[in-house]
């Protein structure tokens, strides 16, 4: 186990974490790039678990919410191609985290393509952070109280 409690991996196994968080009320919008598909965003590759289950270790805070997955691309290829990757991404994020216990009546997961890129493409530096996958958060009431509260 290292500083940050993470217990599964080897030297060998090295994780860039590109997060973007951003807090509106109760509202938590995370932008993560770094989770990662392989057959056209149909299967998560085994790396991106491990975020996600710290998606999933946030959210076990609340007793109640909704999340909304949103998955982008860049606008290589066409853009119905783009489209369908981006809803196959949101579809195998929200299948991963109800397998992981989520109820699927609070996800939903939405796929926008090409239509909201962060970075003009002519940008080759940053093309690739269009690529990502938000989760917004929607808290429905209070933070459930750690044991030290009580």
């Amino acid at each position: 186990t290292d500083s940050a409690g993470n217990t599964h991996l080897t030297r060998k196994q090295r994780i860039k974490v590109e997060i973007m968080l951003s807090v509106k009320e109760d509202t938590f919008r995370i932008r993560m790039s770094n989770i990662y598909f392989t057959d056209n965003g149909k299967k998560l590759k085994p790396e991106s678990e491990y975020t996600l289950d710290k998606i999933l270790a946030l959210v076990s805070q609340y007793k109640k919410f909704e999340m909304h997955i949103e998955s982008h691309t860049d606008s290589k290829g066409r853009e119905e191609f783009n489209l369908k990757k981006s809803e196959n991404r949101a579809e195998t994020v929200k299948r991963y985290l109800i397998s992981q216990g989520l109820s699927e009546k609070i996800i939903s997961a939405k796929g926008f393509g090409e239509t909201m890129l962060l970075y003009p493409e002519k940008n080759k530096r940053y093309q690739k952070k269009n690529n990502r996958i938000e989760f917004v958060i929607i808290k429905r009431d209070e933070k459930i109280k750690s044991i030290k509260e009580h």
